[in-house]
């Protein structure tokens, strides 16, 4: 079952649709006979040397026939073809100068005519892929209007800047401390909505922080935000629900799932602080022995969403990841849940993934080289 809730945006906010529902529970669940298979391919790079552990930030081109990879190890953005699987391009930038980019790329979103957002803590702008900045964004200095928090805000979690670089979202958090709701950025007024996501305020019950002098360190669950096709979906590992924003409309809807697998989010009580860093250790394996969910991926192929959940992950005593048990779901595109399967093949999930072609593709170190890990999917 799907439960759907939409809020308007545009000025004051007010409910403006009913709430509809779909019950899916007596349709035919199409992953009941779900194979899945998992194969690798090693990305040419020819005379190029580089850290290949070292790709962080990362999106697809417009056409899905490029991903770029920002590379922790200087301001460089490396283009990767989908087609050929090689590395085309060093994309590289200064971190100095009028055309300064971040000196660690958190945060990438590539645009059309050959343009790509870089943000970082101390520089955030738009660049050309040979290295000019084109315009400055200007998160952390600019004084937004319409933000009424004060503090140590993070406005830049998760931040991804709109195809149309008028605008960007993000999911702003007190440093240290909870998320503070959905961000819409307008930079040509310089103004930002803050808009509460009460639906995914539980995963404030789900992460663990131990403070130092000098810092913190928190794991554990928080709010993501990924783009999805043409409009971005905020979710959480700590509960199914999701809500979905669409740029073209300035609307954000819920979105409510009714799994019958596993629980629809996670529950009881943990320490969110706690006095040393072995017992946030503790408390993150605890928290992650209930269930988790994943982003979701849109299947051009056959016209579903996936999406994954895992619970119960196993630990070496060396705390080293083993794996955890892997749940399958598919959804229409009206997100009714079509299909879920306990997978008996995997274990875990790719790093930085992404789907192409009706296959779930992640990053990964293959002897010093880089590589992809395919998942196929076969029902």
């Amino acid at each position: 079952m799907k439960k759907l809730f939409f809020i308007c945006l545009v000025g004051s906010f007010f409910s403006c649709g009913e709430n509809s529902e779909s019950d899916s529970n007596s349709k035919k669940n199409i992953l009941e006979n779900l194979k899945v298979s998992l194969d690798s391919v090693q990305i040419e790079v020819g005379e190029e040397i580089f850290n290949a552990g070292a790709y962080y930030a990362y999106d697809l081109s417009e056409d899905k026939q490029s991903i770029f990879y920002g590379y922790s190890e200087g301001p460089e953005v490396h283009e990767i073809s989908l087609e050929n699987y090689a590395l085309v391009n060093r994309h590289k930038f200064t971190n100095d100068g009028p055309d300064q980019a971040p000196s660690f790329i958190n945060y990438l979103s590539v645009l059309p005519n050959n343009e790509v957002a870089l943000l970082g803590y101390g520089a955030q702008g738009i660049y050309t892929l040979d290295g000019k900045k084109l315009q400055d964004l200007g998160i952390e200095k600019t004084e937004w209007k319409g933000l009424e928090i004060t503090g140590n805000l993070d406005l830049m979690r998760n931040i991804r800047v709109l195809l149309d670089k008028k605008r960007a979202v993000s999911t702003p958090y007190i440093h240290g401390g909870n998320f503070k709701g959905f961000g819409v950025f307008n930079f040509l007024d310089k103004s930002i909505k803050l808009i509460q996501i009460p639906a995914l305020e539980i995963t404030n019950r789900f992460n663990v922080t131990f403070r130092q002098e000098n810092g913190s360190s928190s794991s554990g669950d928080f709010i993501d935000l990924q783009e999805l096709g043409k409009d971005y979906v905020i979710y959480s590992g700590s509960t199914s629900d999701i809500y979905v924003y669409q740029p073209d409309l300035d609307s954000l809807r819920l979105i409510t799932f009714e799994h019958q697998l596993v629980p629809n989010q996670k529950t009881g009580d943990f320490p969110t602080e706690v006095d040393s860093n072995e017992r946030r250790m503790e408390v993150s394996n605890e928290i992650r022995k209930q269930i988790s969910f994943s982003r979701l991926f849109w299947d051009e192929t056959r016209k579903i969403y996936w999406r994954f959940a895992m619970q119960n992950p196993r630990y070496t005593e060396e705390n080293k990841y083993l794996g955890s048990e892997v749940f399958v779901f598919s959804y229409d595109k009206e997100f009714n849940i079509t299909g879920e399967i306990k997978s008996n093949e995997l274990t875990m999930l790719p790093n930085l993934p992404f789907m192409k072609d009706g296959k779930l593709y992640g990053y990964t170190v293959m002897k010093e080289n880089p590589a992809f890990v395919v998942i196929s999917f076969d029902f």
